[in-house]
């Protein structure tokens, strides 16, 4: 028998409007931490990382998804996410995944070349030709001063600064119905749009 859906929830979230967002997730740290902005009364988000394992391609993320749904009865209005990135994936691979998650109802929240890039968009940097994932992390210690995948600040991750980076990601954002971005470009932001729409219930 499956695990109900409320065993997600803190006790004082069991309401009937609840909301649940199952994200899978490449990073083991940095993604997690992220999402935690948006935590509400209102709107759980839970997180499947990669593990100590190191299994973050994303037929692992898709993987375990599959295997968390097994586990869970969720609800017809709980939204299920691949987080991963385009990096030192082969695109056959990513073909092959992208489709799999779609037939399984799953919506993709793909980075190219990376998660960091969504991060980058926050701080007004607009300039991402050329940038491969070492470069966007680079300039991201360049704007904060420093910058760990394990420790994330999230003081520059206001609402305002969130807002920009939904409209920049927008801009890189050229071709429609696609299932990853072109580079460079983040499809993060259709996540975050969606999270947004409850984060006023909880201000």
């Amino acid at each position: 028998m499956k695990i109900r859906r409320t065993g997600l929830l803190p006790r004082q979230e069991f309401v009937r409007d609840s909301r649940l967002f199952v994200v899978a997730t490449e990073g083991e740290k940095t993604e997690e931490q992220y999402l935690d902005i948006f935590q509400s009364r209102r709107v759980k988000v839970e997180v499947l990382s990669t593990g100590p394992d190191g299994k973050s391609a994303a037929k692992h993320v898709l993987a375990r998804m599959a295997e968390f749904e097994e586990r869970y009865d969720l609800g017809p209005d709980d939204e299920r996410w691949l987080m991963f990135d385009v990096d030192r994936q082969r695109p056959q691979f990513i073909e092959e995944v992208t489709q799999m998650g779609l037939e399984s109802g799953y919506r993709l929240a793909v980075s190219n070349p990376c998660f960091e890039l969504w991060l980058l968009l926050h701080l007004r940097e607009h300039d991402t030709t050329d940038l491969e994932c070492a470069a966007v992390i680079n300039r991201l210690r360049s704007h904060l001063g420093s910058y760990s995948k394990t420790k994330f600040d999230s003081s520059p991750y206001g609402r305002d600064a969130i807002v920009k980076a939904i409209e920049a990601a927008k801009l890189l954002d050229r071709q429609e119905n696609v299932r990853w971005p072109s580079y460079p470009g983040t499809h993060v932001y259709k996540l975050v749009e969606k999270l947004l729409e409850f984060w006023p219930l909880v201000k």
